[in-house]
């Protein structure tokens, strides 16, 4: 569950034609000729918005709803997605988010899942749902927004030893052109910055498997770590990848460049889930999905410099899972399962600043307590605010120099 810098493409229409002469001096002429130029650069930037946008699954309702991050107010309606969405990821450019839907059933354990995608310009689905493995619990993109990788848990109740795998999504066909095994119950993946290694927590296995994106193979062993690891983060600098442990209440650091543990795994309190760096690398945000009971509400805040826990946990909503960061590293966005809401924290204090109401349905989870209903809120990406583009000049008059 990762958010990602997101960067809008801004294009222009122009038109030229010439025009009759001013009769101004060859000197003049060029002056003014550079006047109308810079008029010309200034005009052609299409009106967008540097606003961010805060995607948030609402697995109860099958929707994702956005988050306006100046108001902190959802916008528009809820977006109608697959059964059971999970998590979400936003391409680099901010034009799609992809979400996975786990199609998920007691009574059909192993299930196709699928993945919807949301063009972020118009706030709808488009295409197809991509079928994909089953149970697809997460799910990156690539920086150059050519690939997606969907680590599919397979919950198959009927084999528990079974094979997880990663289902590899060419993002400009919405197809899948690969499938890479990996341990048993793969529930997170993250992208290197360069894009040539995709790292993917295995919670049964107590693993993480390297996956080579060029050619989708596996490189060497898998890495062990703790118990049942489920989120997994990479450093800006690709150096360290973070993985958060469901089962040993504690976040394990691997050298990307040796793929070996190289810092004693920090304690974060059992029944850690998500986990998110800031955009410059010197902090860590941890969240807990569940403890001993169902009123877990803490996120942990690691110092990368010296890989430790620092401050007291932050209170935010119960059972929180989803974490986001804003590209610009101004917020921390958190999903609260158990009270239907999203947290913001800001990151210069460490301190909630606001709790946002989404997703509507209530949804019978087996996780939860016998007879408790409610809608579920795990993934949530952060990215640029995308409005569609419009041409900002219709017709540029270019005086001739002669």
């Amino acid at each position: 569950m990762n958010g990602q810098a997101k960067h809008v493409r801004i294009q222009s229409t122009q038109h030229c034609q010439d025009t009759p002469s001013t009769g101004l001096s060859g000197a003049g002429r060029r002056l003014l000729s550079l006047l109308v130029a810079s008029q010309l650069l200034l005009l052609a930037v299409p009106a967008v918005s540097a606003a961010f946008e805060a995607y948030v699954v609402n697995t109860g309702s099958n929707s994702v709803s956005v988050i306006d991050t100046v108001t902190n107010e959802v916008k528009g309606d809820e977006i109608g997605v697959g059964n059971f969405p999970w998590e979400i990821a936003v391409s680099q450019d901010g034009s799609r988010a992809y979400v996975t839907n786990l199609h998920y059933d007691v009574n059909d354990p192993g299930a196709t899942g699928t993945v919807s995608v949301i063009d972020t310009a118009t706030k709808e689905v488009i295409g197809s749902p991509i079928e994909v493995g089953a149970d697809p619990i997460d799910i990156e993109i690539t920086p150059d927004g050519s690939r997606a990788y969907v680590t599919n848990y397979t919950l198959n109740l009927t084999d528990p030893s079974a094979a997880g795998t990663v289902s590899v999504i060419d993002t400009v066909t919405n197809r899948v052109i690969d499938t890479v095994e990996v341990g048993g119950n793969p529930s997170a993946v993250a992208i290197t910055p360069d894009g040539l290694r995709a790292y993917v927590a295995n919670q049964r296995s107590g693993t993480v498997s390297v996956i080579d994106t060029a050619t989708n193979e596996i490189v060497g062993s898998a890495v062990e770590v703790s118990t049942g690891p489920f989120g997994i983060a990479i450093s800006p600098d690709g150096s360290l990848a973070y993985i958060t442990s469901t089962g040993r209440a504690e976040v394990t650091v691997i050298d990307t460049a040796t793929n070996t543990v190289v810092a004693p795994s920090m304690s974060t309190g059992w029944g850690t889930y998500g986990i998110a760096i800031t955009p410059n690398g010197s902090r860590a945000y941890v969240t807990r999905w569940w403890g001993l009971g169902y009123d877990v509400n803490s996120l942990f805040v690691i110092d990368t410099s010296t890989n430790e826990v620092i401050g007291s946990p932050i209170e935010v909503g119960k059972m929180t899972g989803g974490i986001a960061i804003t590209p610009d590293g101004s917020s921390v966005y958190t999903t609260n399962s158990y009270t239907h809401s999203v947290t913001v924290i800001d990151t210069a204090t460490n301190e909630v600043v606001e709790l946002v109401d989404v997703g509507s349905g209530p949804w019978e989870s087996p996780l939860l307590p016998t007879g408790m209903s409610q809608p579920m809120y795990i993934g949530i990406a952060v990215a640029e605010a995308v409005v569609p583009l419009r041409p900002a000049v219709t017709e540029v008059v270019n005086v001739p120099t002669r």
